[in-house]
């Protein structure tokens, strides 16, 4: 992966970590990873960035897990609520 992709990633994963999700078009991750289609080991570095963001970066005891929404055009990434955090519908709040 070439550096300015990393800092492209780096700054999806900065925002699911500031704001519980992100989306990714397709041929972004792509481009990034320099591959037609994402595999295991694509996945796997996502995941590994993101432990590494939580735990050295903001010094979290741990990552929340990330969930993703395979879309047409994009992939959307969320995490887990932090402690003190809720999800809730959007019903609940009415």
């Amino acid at each position: 992966m070439e550096r300015h992709h990393e800092v492209a990633l780096q700054q999806a994963l900065d925002l699911v970590y500031l704001e519980g999700a992100t989306c990714i078009r397709w041929d972004h991750l792509y481009l990034w990873f320099k591959a037609e289609r994402l595999n295991k080991n694509s996945y796997r570095q996502i995941n590994d960035r993101w432990e590494e963001l939580c735990t050295l970066t903001y010094r979290n005891a741990s990552a929340p897990t990330l969930e993703v929404l395979s879309l047409k055009h994009s992939l959307i990434i969320r995490r887990a609520a932090f402690a003190g955090e809720i999800w809730a519908p959007l019903g609940d709040w009415t």
